[in-house]
């Protein structure tokens, strides 16, 4: 006969209430070991992510689960964000603005991606904000800092993007100084935050662009058609977005280190010696720096826990430096500009405002006031030509022959460091023909060959082994490839060697050319017609020096140059 089922019930209330609560205890406490024991299994999983050489590629992926393409804008965005965690990076390396078109998607693309690798309280979004209430956000909250904080301005204004405390807060100054009431107020400012900014009409001034790296989004039919088909399928309801939680908490608890780049003094040699390379060169830097905190649980620490950047940062810097410059003198440009200088670019002789405008969407006020903004970036040259019409002189704007200011892949850096070194085999010896073969030999540097004879070999700096044969990335191969297979002629200026540039001749150049021609052939009893020259010499040249009155048609036909 069975027992009731109440027994075991009633015995167990039978029990004493210290072995009651000795129980309830012991199940507290397996708990509460179960818990731990799943942080630390999450945990290690984050460890885990942070080691691994795909970490970039899978976050921007996972920003992608809701954005299309754009890998080269969001990448930019995650290393941007990275450098505000460089303890030793300069304020300004910790803007971007994202100048393009309405309606491309900007602010869309900078929302997805923020929230991917910005804690929720880091992050401040602002849709609208004038330069009244901007002077005195956060003014009187105690224990206040902007440091390792994100904003996010959406479509930010002129007015706001000149304003004085924005400008120092852009620069990560101390003070704002005010006046309220008819009195001098003086309003900290601690800290520096990062400050991603999306505009279609501001025009950052001269002292703004300083400030500022631009990007620009990916316009192409392509995409259209690639966002299309990811919307579309969002209406299926086939295709669910589930958050990669550990991916996203390991690039959430990055934290801040100092940054040193022992090749530093090494790849200087590799950039112009324009004046804004005195911004470009340490913004760079800070990128390379960037990367290397975004990978911090992949790289090396001095014994001064200073982490150590590696060649995959440099790569990835160069990506993000060369998708913030989009013309040859890696000028930060707005897409108004960059419109404007594409007008020009598919002219060969100078244009007017009036001709100007018929190509251009902006009205010719606006061109009258901006062209000789592009016109003081040697970008744009300002000639003039006469009008025969009006009998008068009339100002024309041409794009400007310049060479690109390129930046070598680090494979371009090897290669010519070897041939440096193959002059002598001894780098000290080299003959001190160019300030890198200086440097070398200055510094008493030699290379060191493999032991096991294999080709490349590597360097010594600053008690740090650099490679010099090419292939030492674990990261940059991995992110290659990611590019590649989304759009290889897109992305390929990110990857490949830059094709080198011959020295263009100048415009005084070229016509003392023509001069000297004309005058050989002259003597060589050549009549210097209209045919002559058009057969001759470029015909868009000869077209402008004859309507600015430098070629000039004498009574017997015949042309003379004057210079």
């Amino acid at each position: 006969m069975s027992k009731p089922k109440g027994d075991a019930r009633r015995k167990k209330e039978a029990k004493h209430p210290k072995i009651v609560e000795a129980e309830r205890q012991k199940e507290l406490e397996q708990k509460k070991k179960t818990i731990a024991e799943q942080e630390q299994e999450t945990l290690e999983k984050i460890k885990e992510k942070m080691r691994d050489p795909n970490l970039l590629v899978d976050t921007v992926k996972e920003v992608q689960k809701e954005v299309s393409g754009e890998e080269d804008t969001i990448t930019a965005e995650i290393i941007t964000t990275s450098t505000r965690l460089v303890k030793n990076a300069i304020p300004e390396s910790t803007n971007l603005l994202l100048s393009d078109k309405t309606g491309l998607g900007k602010d869309y693309i900078t929302k997805k991606t923020l929230e991917v690798i910005i804690p929720e309280d880091e992050l401040l979004h602002v849709t609208k904000m004038s330069p009244e209430s901007f002077i005195y956000w956060h003014y009187k909250d105690d224990d206040w800092t902007w440091d390792k904080k994100v904003i996010h301005f959406e479509d930010v204004t002129q007015n706001l993007l000149n304003c004085p405390t924005f400008k120092i807060m852009a620069s990560g100054g101390s003070y704002a100084v005010v006046v309220k009431d008819q009195k001098t107020i003086e309003i900290p400012i601690p800290g520096k935050p990062c400050m991603i900014l999306t505009s279609h009409h501001a025009n950052p001034r001269d002292e703004a662009l300083r400030r500022f790296r631009i990007g620009a989004l990916n316009d192409t039919e392509d995409q259209t058609r690639a966002i299309k088909d990811k919307i579309s399928s969002q209406y299926t309801g086939n295709k669910k977005i589930t958050p990669d939680y550990v991916l996203r908490s390991a690039v959430q608890s990055l934290e801040p280190y100092p940054v040193i780049i022992p090749y530093a003094e090494l790849i200087q040699h590799f950039f112009s010696d324009d004046s804004l390379m005195r911004t470009h060169y340490h913004c760079f830097l800070d990128y390379i720096c960037g990367s290397a905190i975004f990978h911090q649980y992949q790289r090396e620490k001095t014994d001064s826990d200073e982490i150590i950047a590696t060649l995959d940062d440099y790569m990835i810097a160069r990506m993000v430096l060369i998708y913030t410059t989009s013309n040859p003198k890696m000028i930060p440009m707005s897409r108004e500009y960059r419109d404007i200088i594409e007008i020009l670019k598919d002219n060969v002789e100078g244009m007017t405002v009036k001709e100007i405008d018929i190509k251009c969407s902006q009205s010719r006020p606006w061109l009258y006031k901006h062209l000789p903004n592009l016109v003081a970036t040697s970008l744009v040259v300002k000639g003039k030509i006469h009008n025969e019409s009006a009998n008068k002189d009339v100002i024309t704007y041409k794009y400007a022959d310049v060479n690109p200011n390129a930046i070598p892949t680090w494979k371009g850096i090897c290669s010519k460091i070897e041939d440096i070194v193959n002059k002598t085999n001894k780098t000290n010896k080299t003959t001190q023909d160019s300030l890198l073969e200086k440097w070398f030999s200055t510094h008493d540097i030699k290379p060191i060959k493999p032991k096991d004879g294999k080709d490349g070999f590597s360097l010594v700096l600053y008690g740090h082994i650099i490679s010099l044969n090419g292939k030492v990335f674990s990261v940059f191969s991995v992110f290659s490839v990611f590019l590649r297979e989304r759009d290889e002629k897109r992305y390929k200026k990110y990857y490949e060697e830059p094709e080198p540039t011959e020295e263009k001749p100048s415009q005084y150049e070229k016509i003392q050319e023509i001069r000297k021609k004309i005058e050989d052939n002259r003597k060589a009893g050549y009549k210097i017609t209209n045919e002559f020259l058009y057969r001759n010499f470029d015909p868009g040249l000869i077209d402008g020096l004859t309507r600015s009155g430098q070629l000039i048609k004498q009574g017997n036909g015949e042309y003379v140059l004057e210079v």
